[in-house]
């Protein structure tokens, strides 16, 4: 989910602006247009809530932003969990996309069709990842490098946990409210550890 300061730092306005116009105690505005383009959403399904809410092939609003933005799927129904909570990785159901700059995936060396949204569930990771955020996981990155955050399955309880490779070779899965509880494994234990891949953005 875009961020309000993020949202308003893009299009200049003042956030408080952008809490305005969600409440509805202002009507519109003339940065309305540019707001559409950021969310990649329809200017007039922003403003009233009628029509579709996404432009249509060739439309000029479309080119426009596709000339910009890369968009990056969002994965409902697997989610990643903070804690030790048991999710289906077999249902996941892909609706809809978050949209990012596309100088911004090139420069941190991202395919926007390698990448994938996950929501978070659980405080485990808290204050670095909270209950009900958002990472984009790089399903090309999978190297382990220490104290960075990845996707992983354990079967079908999937999580998002910081790792660390100890000097005897050893695997510590790290919880990043609780480091002091990091699980440990070893030989054939991280094999059964599927990394999805490393978190490369977040967001609240």
């Amino acid at each position: 989910m875009v961020g309000v300061k993020q949202l308003a730092d893009a299009v200049g306005l003042a956030a408080s602006t952008l809490y305005d116009l969600e409440r509805g105690e202002q009507e519109s505005t003339t940065k309305l247009h540019a707001i559409a383009e950021y969310l990649g959403v329809r200017a007039r399904w922003l403003e009233t809530g009628q029509g579709p809410m996404r432009p249509e092939q060739g439309d000029l609003l479309d080119a426009s932003f596709d000339d910009k933005y890369d968009r990056v799927t969002v994965v409902r129904g697997a989610m990643l969990s903070g804690g030790p909570g048991k999710v289906s990785w077999e249902f996941e159901e892909v609706d809809r996309h978050f949209a990012f700059r596309r100088q911004w995936l090139q420069e941190k060396g991202l395919r926007a069709d390698r990448c994938r949204i996950y929501e978070v569930s659980g405080d485990s990771n808290a204050p670095y990842i909270r209950h009900g955020d958002v990472v984009m996981i790089d399903l090309d990155d999978r190297k382990v490098v220490d104290g960075e955050f990845y996707g992983l399955a354990f079967g079908e309880d999937l999580r998002v946990k910081q790792l660390a490779f100890r000097a005897d070779g050893a695997l510590r899965v790290i919880s990043a409210a609780e480091p002091d509880k990091a699980e440990t494994y070893r030989g054939q234990e991280i094999e059964a550890i599927s990394i999805i891949g490393r978190v490369a953005w977040r967001g609240g």
